[in-house]
């Protein structure tokens, strides 16, 4: 099996994968990540890369997410290797800039709704500390409301996959419970203290690394 990115690189602190507990965004994992990146790159061991994989999204999901149609698994699956790479690429541009005596830290926000997803992205980052970041469904819906042009607005939750399909891969588009190691933030707290918690994350594994 190919040695993954996060691996094969000493001054590659870690993945830090944010994530949230529900179907629709809104759990606030966008603007907590930003104050995250903002705080942690005004510290002076770290540079921060930063990636929502929202812009790996093609322009044809999106339409179809704004109809209430969901990705199949084969999409979802594809779709995936594209993130991975994306992110791969991404990280070896800002290797190429890193400040000296700095280490890289990788943030990466997406909504991980269906395990398929978050098992593509582990097997390719297996190191990856994981955030899960939980809100209620209807604090959720309230904030993508809010938003202006998201693309899962509108969408209804009964539609899933290719018309032609009707497998039960498909059928429907739910968060589904996180099995493995994680780390929760409750999405009602504030981002100030959240965003601390982020930081303290890292840099405690920034110290362990180094003792």
């Amino acid at each position: 099996m190919e040695e993954k990115v996060s691996r094969t690189d000493e001054s590659v602190r870690c993945v830090w994968t944010l994530t949230h507990a529900y179907r629709s965004p809104g759990a606030g994992k966008t603007t907590i990540s930003e104050s995250a990146v903002r705080t942690l790159n005004s510290a002076s061991n770290v540079d921060v890369l930063y990636e929502d994989l929202d812009v790996c999204v093609p322009q044809w999901m999106r339409e179809n997410f704004g109809r209430g149609v969901y990705p199949t698994l084969h999409q979802r699956n594809e779709f995936m290797k594209t993130a991975c790479q994306h992110v791969e690429n991404s990280m070896a541009e800002k290797k190429e800039t890193i400040r000296d005596g700095r280490r890289l830290v990788v943030i990466v926000s997406f909504s991980f709704v269906n395990t398929d997803l978050r098992d593509g992205f582990r097997s390719h980052f297996p190191d990856a500390t994981w955030i899960l970041i939980d809100s209620d469904e209807v604090l959720a819906s309230e904030r993508i409301a809010a938003r202006e042009g998201h693309f899962y607005k509108n969408a209804e939750k009964s539609r899933s996959g290719e018309d032609a399909s009707s497998s039960e891969e498909n059928s429907q588009w739910e968060f589904k419970q996180v099995s493995f190691d994680h780390v929760a933030l409750d999405g009602r707290d504030t981002i100030e203290s959240n965003t601390m918690k982020i930081v303290r994350l890292v840099e405690a594994s920034d110290t362990a690394a180094e003792s």
